[in-house]
């Protein structure tokens, strides 16, 4: 199933260490573990699945169950967990229990907007789109206020996210024809699709003041949290 270089000896470490589980939760646990941290290790041009692809992988993908005893296998084999994870982990955990406990769509993302603003000091801006026919029409949001509160899927860097199915990200929003100026202070932007059985409903937009202020660790990251918000929908 692998495709790509592994440490050998942490992996069979893991597989050990959910070898007493039934089967069916074993099998989707190891996929999913490989499925991430490939794709996380790919997003950085390699070929290898470091340590923190590993420890990532484990910590978004696998059940409370099977994550414990994966990381305690990583642990006994070397890999320094509680360090090498990114810092915006408790920040998912938050995301993950608010949006499993019910209540207004509306307030929730409120909730969830102002945790994501508050973590993150290069957070300037932080908004939820609704998908709206051809238009995005401005939800729940923390920040400057905008004058776009309806912008058209044709147009900006929140369209072509529609458009495109996917994130786009953004270091330096004064050199992309697309942008839809909000903030004269603004110089750097992701936009992350929101999706309900393979269709985008809506999306987080996130402005930062900051150049280049946006990682594929952060495209990653939001990405979870858009999967985590897509439950609201």
């Amino acid at each position: 199933m692998k495709s790509m270089e592994w440490d050998r000896s942490v992996w069979n470490a893991l597989k050990d260490a959910v070898s007493g589980m039934p089967p069916v939760v074993r099998g989707k646990a190891l996929k999913k573990i490989i499925e991430k941290a490939e794709e996380r290790a790919k997003l950085r041009g390699l070929n290898v699945v470091s340590d923190s692809d590993l420890a990532f992988a484990v910590e978004i993908c696998v059940p409370p169950v099977v994550k414990s005893v994966c990381k305690s296998a990583l642990r006994d084999n070397g890999v320094d967990v509680d360090s090498i994870l990114p810092p915006f982990m408790d920040t998912i955990a938050k995301i993950d229990s608010i949006t499993t406990g019910g209540g207004d769509r509306n307030r929730v993302l409120s909730t969830c907007i102002d945790i994501l603003k508050s973590s993150f000091g290069t957070f300037d801006w932080v908004g939820i789109y609704f998908v709206d026919g051809d238009n995005l029409v401005l939800g729940p949001y923390d920040g400057e206020p905008t004058e776009h509160t309806v912008i058209p899927v044709s147009e900006g860097i929140c369209g072509a996210a529609v458009r495109e199915g996917g994130t786009i990200l953004v270091d330096d929003v004064r050199a992309d024809e697309r942008y839809i100026a909000c903030s004269f202070s603004s110089r750097s932007e992701i936009v992350v699709p929101i999706f309900k059985d393979g269709v985008p409903v809506a999306e987080i937009d996130i402005d930062s003041n900051t150049p280049s202020a946006f990682k594929e660790e952060d495209r990653l990251f939001l990405e979870e949290v858009a999967r985590l918000l897509s439950r609201l929908f």
